[in-house]
């Protein structure tokens, strides 16, 4: 059992890093209510969409998914969110040191549907945007694809699907690619719903 608890280490659900997590989420929330968008549920869609897109840039152009190209990801959101990357940062930007902040990427990478709770839907939505845009365009550079790649190691059965669906247009290769060990952890945290995997729950 040990050796579980210590390969999944990065996995397990992180109280501490969860609190922070939702500090950095609350900030952004608040500038985006200031910004008038009032329903709750568009705030949400709109930070997981952010989300999305932010992960899928960092792991586009490998030619697998990695799970630190996730988790630096999802660093890079949480720091936009509170703009860390700006003259003007939030004071919880404070929070955020190097340590404490790849705590929280992992935190947020490995339980996101505990943040956006409507996140497998809305993953679903844009791979499969992804994989039916016009003209079959995601046939170029479909093997580095950030959006496949991430919905591949987010959702149960979709590597399969995609790697099928692209054989079908003609593509001689698998395209979204998750190494095995990644894929297992990943699964387990993600349908963990906030339980601390490897500790026998």
């Amino acid at each position: 059992m040990k050796a579980k608890i210590d390969r999944d280490k990065e996995a397990l659900f992180d109280d501490r890093a969860h609190e922070d997590v939702r500090k950095v989420l609350n900030v952004a929330e608040d500038k985006l209510l200031e910004g008038q968008i009032e329903d709750p549920i568009e705030i949400e869609e709109y930070l997981c969409r952010f989300y999305i897109e932010e992960v899928a840039g960092m792991v586009q152009g490998a030619s697998w998914f990695l799970q630190c190209d996730a988790t630096e990801g999802a660093e890079n959101f949480l720091l936009k969110c509170v703009g860390g990357f700006t003259d003007k940062p939030h004071p919880i930007r404070r929070l955020l040191r190097p340590n404490r902040l790849r705590a929280c990427g992992n935190q947020l990478s490995f339980h996101t549907a505990t943040y956006f709770p409507r996140y497998r839907p809305i993953l679903t939505q844009r791979y499969t945007e992804e994989l039916h845009r016009p003209d079959n365009s995601v046939l170029i550079g479909a093997g580095f694809n950030g959006i496949l790649h991430l919905a591949a190691a987010s959702l149960p059965g979709v590597r399969e699907e995609v790697n099928r669906e692209l054989r079908r247009r003609g593509l001689d290769y698998d395209a979204a690619k998750v190494p095995a060990a990644h894929l297992e952890r990943r699964m387990r945290a993600l349908g963990s719903s906030g339980r601390m995997i490897g500790k026998g729950n």
